[in-house]
């Protein structure tokens, strides 16, 4: 159970997003609530410590996805974002979604989804991060255009 704090930070936290024209998605079996998804436009952020980047026009960057325990497996996610990409063809022509390299689920839902891994990001030894290549350099590269990376060599 969420302490009030916790939920009203929350709530903080989804205002902020929705003013910087970030779009909440829900995923509902009958009348319950299973899944949610956020595509994001502009500017916004992944990960800790957190990389802040701008979305360009005619791009969005999906992201903060959760499916409820007792709905996982059932291939919701895949569906929600197919029905996201479906909802915002006609505002954006290009679709980014990250993943936690240790989610393979999440890794799944997405190939499932339609998606191509375009790069992998790595813990740099000088310190930061950077993409690296997964199997199409030019992606690769937008992507760190996108993330404002480096793509380096593995």
């Amino acid at each position: 159970m969420l302490r009030v704090d916790a939920v009203f930070a929350r709530a903080a936290e989804i205002a902020a997003r929705v003013e910087t024209v970030h779009r909440p998605y829900v995923a509902w079996i009958g009348a319950t609530p299973v899944a949610y998804g956020w595509s994001a436009a502009g500017r916004t952020r992944f990960g800790l410590p957190p990389v802040s980047f701008s979305v360009p026009p005619g791009d969005r960057y999906l992201m903060d996805f959760a499916a409820l325990p007792a709905w996982r497996g059932r291939g919701i996610y895949p569906g929600l974002l197919q029905a996201i990409l479906e909802a915002e063809a006609t505002d954006a022509a290009r679709f980014w979604v990250l993943h936690h390299r240790g989610n393979v689920a999440s890794a799944r839902g997405i190939e499932k989804a339609g998606f191509k891994l375009a790069a992998e990001i790595w813990f740099l030894d000088e310190g930061g991060l950077g993409l690296v290549d997964a199997g199409s350099e030019e992606r690769a590269r937008e992507g760190g255009g996108l993330l404002g990376l480096p793509v380096v060599e593995k």
